[in-house]
């Protein structure tokens, strides 16, 4: 039986945070927009979180798409180097 550990691939991380983050800010966007569509009461006052994404969603949902994007490119491009890099 071989001991061969196979070196994991570093982008692997940020492309499950990055996509990660995404999901989060994307469902709380979605909610946000629901609750502006169907107007939903917030309460007396909204949060800070619900201030921010109102005012800066759409931009947050781009930039971590963009950040998923190139993650997922590097995670793919380099996926040679790091199988050939065995310990």
């Amino acid at each position: 039986m071989s001991s061969e550990r196979r070196r994991l691939n570093p982008f692997y991380a940020l492309v499950v945070l990055s996509g990660a983050a995404f999901g989060l800010t994307a469902c709380a966007y979605g909610v946000l927009t629901y609750r502006a569509i169907r107007g939903v009461d917030v309460g007396a006052e909204p949060s800070r979180a619900w201030q921010f994404l109102n005012e800066h969603g759409g931009l947050l949902l781009g930039i971590e798409l963009a950040v998923l994007a190139v993650a997922t490119i590097l995670a793919i491009g380099t996926e040679n180097f790091w199988q050939r890099r065995q310990p």
